[in-house]
């Protein structure tokens, strides 16, 4: 049952707030609040970084004013002396605890009433900041002990990439289809992309990033087992109609009898499943692997955009590459991309030595 608010102000007022900020922390650790404050590990759901603070401190206090007890209140003093509020928590009697720091965030326990964080939640999306994303910036997946998942912008460089002269003469019919649904809006579904090392796979997502006018969330291997966790779906929510990249993905595509079952679950439902219809996430996917070694459900036909297998560039094309760069030699046999660009370079690779004792 819920407390009342003169309730949960007595027991805010029990609260140790020097064994709170514990090791000279400077922020609010509204997680170990939550615990001490109702003697329950919380659950958390945070929002987008680019949220409107002043609308969405005031959309609280009207909605919720006789359920919040404040609890933490940091302002700034701008250049026209003016106070601006920069992070707030309130504690509220529906065992919740809410407010923004680094990012919003929302505490709760499984005795909060869903729709309580459903509303709150929603509150973080319609209080976000409206711009357009540059196209030259990607969001990388990151996260904290007490923040939880957030994505970070950072920009990339431009660098002007011909398809036709980097790679093989197949990539181009595919990487028509593939440019041409990833900017298409609310669209869905997977595109798959795989070779050996070298062969040009990030090239080419360096290539799209700067080719579709879409936001680019990108996670990195260390993180990518962590889209099935339920915090990251839900900060998906406010990341509606992006692309999702997923680079070296071997340990999360691999067929479900495998530890990555459940990111393999995750990822059919965001690509062709009820996810898919709530987020419209669009999913590339790169690997090293054979192809044979995914889950046969993530190629299926409706799911996926496209698949491509990044190979040697053949010798006419490694030629014509070398050739374009000042490469004096003739390149006769398959070669990867990588290895045209650094032709000259030295090869710090293990020589295998012959067998017996002549030098």
């Amino acid at each position: 049952m819920p407390i009342t608010q003169q309730e949960l102000e007595q027991l805010h007022q029990t609260i140790d707030w020097h064994d709170l900020f514990y090791h000279g922390r400077d922020s609010f650790p509204y997680e170990l609040y939550y615990y001490k404050l109702f003697k329950k590990v919380p659950q958390f759901v945070t929002g987008p970084y680019n949220i409107d603070r002043p609308k969405l401190h005031t959309a609280l206090q009207e909605t919720y004013n006789d359920q919040l007890v404040k609890c933490y209140e940091g302002n700034y003093i701008n250049e026209e002396n003016e106070k601006s509020i920069q992070s707030c928590a309130y504690a509220m009697t529906t065992e919740v605890v809410v407010g923004f720091m680094h990012s919003p965030f929302v505490c709760y326990s499984d005795d909060t009433p869903p729709e309580i964080v459903e509303q709150i939640s929603k509150m973080f999306v319609d209080c976000c900041v409206e711009e357009k994303d540059p196209i030259d910036t990607i969001y990388i997946l990151n996260s904290a002990p007490h923040r939880g998942y957030y994505f970070e912008p950072f920009d990339v460089k431009n660098t002007a990439l011909d398809l036709n002269l980097n790679y093989n003469d197949d990539l181009k019919p595919v990487d028509e289809v593939i440019v041409s649904r990833l900017s298409t809006p609310r669209d869905k579904g997977l595109v798959v992309l795989y070779g050996k090392p070298g062969t040009g796979k990030t090239s080419y997502i360096r290539y799209l990033i700067h080719k579709v006018e879409k936001r680019k969330l990108f996670i990195p291997p260390s993180l990518a087992e962590h889209i099935a966790d339920p915090q990251f779906i839900s900060l998906l929510n406010s990341y509606q109609d992006s692309i999702l990249i997923i680079e070296d993905a071997e340990n999360i595509i691999q067929q479900r009898h495998s530890l990555g079952s459940s990111a393999i679950s995750n990822l059919l439902n965001l690509t062709d499943g009820l996810l898919s219809d709530c987020f419209s996430i669009q999913i590339i996917c790169t690997f090293n692997s054979d192809i044979s070694t995914i889950d046969k459900a993530l190629l299926r036909k409706g799911r996926l955009i496209a698949r491509y297998e990044f190979k040697e560039l053949t010798g006419e094309k490694a030629q014509q590459l070398a050739t374009h760069l000042g490469i004096q030699q003739a390149i006769n046999t398959p070669i990867t991309l990588a290895d045209v660009y650094n032709y000259h370079e030295t090869d710090f690779g293990d020589k295998k030595s012959a067998i017996g004792f002549g030098k």
